[in-house]
């Protein structure tokens, strides 16, 4: 009987499993689809621009850290 029990758990988990895998590999093809769209270079732009903003925004503290040593 615990055989049984055991082997059912071990089916949950296997199913459990693939279930996250095919969850991940679905979440992955559409942000890849999304950002790989015919207005990519639109968002690559975006994210560049956000990237640089956030590195202004805290140049000054670096900055003046270096000053200091």
């Amino acid at each position: 009987m615990s055989e049984a029990r055991e082997s059912a758990k071990s089916y949950e988990r296997v199913r459990n499993a693939t279930a996250v895998a095919a969850g991940y590999l679905l979440f992955s093809a559409a942000v890849w689809a999304f950002f790989t769209s015919p207005r990519k270079h639109e968002w690559v732009d975006v994210l560049l621009d956000y990237a640089n903003h956030r590195r202004s925004q805290y140049s000054g503290l670096w900055s003046r850290l270096t000053r200091r040593f």
